[in-house]
């Protein structure tokens, strides 16, 4: 495909590259590759005509290169055509092997690094995505693609700088929308995470998302960092990324994702035997829960309820006593004033277990009385 977001004349619009213009027979070359992988007849044969035909220089076009421009020509034909391989399903596994699938990375690189500054600013604002949620910008006026990989994340020259990076993630082509809500539509896939983690941590501000995206979009971080999380190699990881997930949902004011998240994050720091990292995520929860029982309208609904109770267990699991008394108070006295003796009673006499963990034994003495018999439990709501 012909990526026709980005004007200009030129077909190879490189620095040092003679006129920045492909000759016809490469620009045939291309076409016969792109036609050879739509119809997927042979498609290691056709990679591999491709990768010769289109890098070929006769002897005195070679000479010219190494001793007019350093090699350069060479060297950005054979990194364009590799990168656009590898923006086919079929060329990632063609470059899987260790050392060619870390090539294609420096590859993407030195395609970026070579670009004129105006071209590499137009097609860094119009990404895509590819097959598996790879990251894809296409060349002006022909169909070649340049995958991003994880060296153009890195610190060598060429490499995104921070406000390059937001840009991938807020902007993407008119009818698609910015690349963060495309990833959210797209089928999952844990392929090309790495590059994913890489740019969300290239594009965080010191002081968080927000410095630099729309609420929205800030939100949208969140889900792919939920994605990274559930993909995680390791624990300790997939901790992280959820931790990451709530506090871009933190900042976007969306706090019942938030929640879930630190809940998540909780739930896989206990599972690593981490329960200090485990009890902080889970006393983030609650504020999480708090905060959303805040904005809805009651707390006598079902849902209200539900979120207190959630409120509740994430503050005790945390050893938060102060926050789950005050919050199992508010849950008794909702589920109380809605008539729900039996629960509200359950919920007394875990109060009551919190207080007497928390040096609190007289005070226990009433909750645990009103917790073995519910019919009073009205009273208490009154006196609390």
């Amino acid at each position: 495909m012909i990526n026709a977001d980005v004007q200009s004349v030129s077909t190879f619009p490189f620095q040092g590259y003679p006129a920045s213009q492909l000759s016809a027979r490469r620009l045939a070359v291309l076409d016969e590759f792109d036609a050879a992988m739509d119809t997927g007849a042979a498609p290691r044969h056709a990679i591999e005509t491709f990768l010769k035909s289109f890098t070929s220089m006769g002897p005195w076009d070679s000479f010219k290169d190494w001793f007019a421009h350093g090699g350069t020509k060479q060297d950005v034909l054979v990194a364009v055509a590799r990168c656009h391989v590898a923006s086919f399903e079929e060329g990632q596994c063609f470059f899987a092997g260790g050392d060619d699938r870390d090539s294609v990375n420096v590859d993407s690189l030195t395609v970026l690094r070579e670009l004129n500054p105006d071209v590499r600013s137009a097609i860094l604002a119009s990404p895509t995505l590819g097959v598996n949620q790879q990251i894809h910008f296409f060349l002006p006026g022909t169909s070649l693609c340049v995958p991003l990989g994880t060296a153009c994340l890195g610190d060598g020259d060429g490499a995104l700088t921070r406000a390059e990076a937001v840009g991938v993630l807020t902007q993407g082509v008119e009818d698609a929308g910015p690349l963060l809500a495309q990833f959210i539509a797209s089928e999952r896939s844990s392929r090309f995470l790495t590059v994913w983690r890489d740019l969300l941590e290239r594009a965080r501000h010191e002081n968080g998302w927000k410095e630099a995206m729309t609420p929205e979009n800030v939100e949208r971080v969140g889900f792919v960092c939920e994605h990274i999380s559930s993909q995680a190699e390791s624990s300790a990881l997939g901790a992280l990324w959820y931790r990451h997930a709530a506090e871009a949902f933190c900042e976007a004011d969306s706090h019942e994702n938030a929640a879930r998240a630190f809940v998540n994050a909780a739930s896989v720091f206990s599972g690593a035997h981490d329960e200090k990292s485990a009890k902080t995520a889970s006393r983030n929860a609650g504020y999480a829960f708090t905060r959303q029982f805040d904005e809805m309208d009651g707390g006598q609904t079902d849902r209200g309820i539900r979120v207190l109770r959630d409120a509740f267990n994430a503050f005790d699991y945390a050893g938060a006593y102060d926050s789950a008394l005050w919050t199992g108070m508010t849950l008794h006295r909702h589920l109380c004033d809605g008539g729900q003796a039996e629960a509200a009673a359950e919920v007394a006499r875990r109060i009551a277990a919190v207080m007497r963990r928390n040096g609190l034994p007289g005070q226990a003495v009433g909750w645990e009385a009103m917790g073995a018999e519910p019919s009073n439990a009205g009273q208490v709501a009154r006196n609390e």
